[in-house]
């Protein structure tokens, strides 16, 4: 897998991949993930900027919605610390398995 663009997007049940302005999140012991906060978007169309979300870049996979931007990093963390590398892996295949993968990434080489 390769990142093939530079813009985040999230999966919206009943509207499909949306693209989200997003930062990098770069987590302690997870490096390698392709995390990013954002303004949690609505599937009514809109953000709450007083509400932000950590997503996962691959599968678009919400990690953790709660208050602030520095909350929502913290509590992604300590999700990503508790479980562990293995049930992380685990969750993000699933979410690929059952969506597809982000437009953010291709399989193609």
């Amino acid at each position: 897998m390769k990142k093939v663009k530079d813009e985040y997007f999230v999966l919206a049940v009943d509207k499909g991949w949306l693209e989200v302005k997003g930062d990098p999140v770069v987590m302690p012991g997870f490096e390698e993930y392709d995390l990013f906060v954002h303004c949690d978007h609505e599937t009514l169309g809109f953000s709450y900027m007083e509400s932000f979300a950590v997503s996962e870049g691959k599968s678009g996979f919400r990690v953790s919605k709660i208050g602030s931007r520095e909350e929502a990093i913290e509590h992604a963390t300590k999700l990503f610390t508790d479980h562990g590398r293995e049930q992380v892996e685990r969750v993000i295949g699933e979410a690929i398995e059952k969506s597809g993968l982000s437009p953010r990434w291709s399989t193609e080489d």
